[in-house]
């Protein structure tokens, strides 16, 4: 009997690629801005921390080359990738490359940042890493063949004399050690003029963005053109004075008790900033933004809050990376998975708790 290779249809692979961050930018800066902010995270987990605020540079700016598209670019000034690294993280999609065990970065599933190259590769637009590690720079092409299969090239040079590293420093504002992401925005996501105008304002309220923008040791800043602003949160957390519920509930998963704390708000501002519970760990790690499946109700057009999971990392990283692997978390990281067993135990924890909330909600409001 004659052993045949199955391989996959290249209209699958392509609705894949495309699919996997969907049409909106924020999910595409989510992947980026959280990467950034891991690489500072795991220089100070080992103690390296100048005081100086961390600095996390996210530009818009016009791509030629590709029929006056656009081109995004998320910089930092962390730890900077060699070229051996490069090829590790780059060369294996979906790998445990974060070492999140033991700084809790949040990229868990190691696939994030190449799912954004991917996009844009798969239409031949820019998709690139420069990057700086003691004192060498390294460069990254991703590319998608005609297969739709994804190809690296990675290239070290290391003849540069130090007036001409000084000039790259310069061009990518890394004065250290850093790195700088470049891709063509996909044509399918929802990218013109209008959103690039509001783009600063619906990074700064969006729930997944709402801990990492209001470190006081990081400063976000947005560059259009010779328009710049430094991008806060500070505007979207809840008021104390407003809050209706504080609630402390446990639940049982894998054999063990996992505690939770539930914050509710009045949030007059909710039709703007739309959120709904942001559900976290202790890190301040953001993993959702949902009402479990309250978010239609009347009675919850003004309630917004926070979840607090202890442990939630440590949990999602065990599943992912068990002998029969798991995801608590969607692949596409939008949220939990609704399906997978703890969400059916976590949501049958709060849902009393949620609809008390509501109802009392509800007869105050009338």
């Amino acid at each position: 009997m004659e052993e045949i290779e199955v391989k996959t249809a290249l209209r699958k692979k392509k609705r894949e690629l495309a699919n996997a961050l969907g049409k909106d930018i924020l999910r595409y800066l989510a992947e980026l801005l959280t990467n950034a902010d891991d690489s500072y995270k795991r220089l100070e987990a080992q103690g390296i921390d100048d005081g100086r605020k961390k600095i996390i540079k996210i530009e818009v700016s016009k791509d030629r080359k590709n029929n006056d598209g656009y081109v995004i670019s998320v910089t930092d000034n962390a730890e900077g990738l060699s070229s051996d690294k490069l090829i590790k993280i780059f060369g294996e999609y979906g790998g445990d490359n974060a070492n999140g065990i033991s700084t809790r970065a949040r990229g868990i599933f190691g696939q994030g940042a190449s799912d954004v190259l991917q996009a844009a590769a798969i239409e031949k637009k820019t998709a690139m890493i420069e990057t700086i590690k003691d004192g060498k720079f390294s460069k990254l092409l991703y590319n998608m063949d005609e297969d739709y299969v994804a190809k690296i090239k990675v290239d070290s040079p290391n003849d540069f004399s130090a007036n001409k590293l000084n000039q790259i420093r310069e061009s990518l504002s890394i004065p250290e050690n850093g790195t700088k992401i470049t891709f063509g925005v996909p044509s399918q996501v929802r990218f013109d003029d209008r959103i690039i105008k509001s783009l600063a304002n619906s990074i700064a309220k969006y729930p997944s963005f709402r801990y990492l923008l209001n470190q006081s040791n990081r400063k976000i800043i947005f560059k259009n053109g010779n328009y710049e602003q430094t991008i806060s949160s500070k505007d979207y957390f809840f008021d104390d004075d407003k809050n209706i519920c504080d609630e402390d509930f446990k639940f049982k998963f894998d054999g063990e008790f996992v505690n939770c704390n539930l914050k509710m708000y009045i949030n007059d501002n909710k039709q703007d900033d739309g959120t709904h519970l942001i559900v976290k760990d202790e890190n301040d790690v953001v993993f959702d933004n949902t009402l479990f499946s309250f978010e239609k109700m009347s009675s919850a057009k003004n309630v917004s809050g926070v979840l607090n999971i202890e442990g939630l990392y440590d949990i999602c990283y065990r599943h992912l990376n068990s002998v029969m692997p798991d995801a608590i978390v969607n692949d596409n990281r939008t949220g939990l998975d609704t399906k997978n067993p703890f969400y059916d135990v976590l949501s049958s924890a709060i849902t009393p708790i949620i609809e008390d909330v509501l109802k009392k909600n509800a007869a105050d409001t009338k």
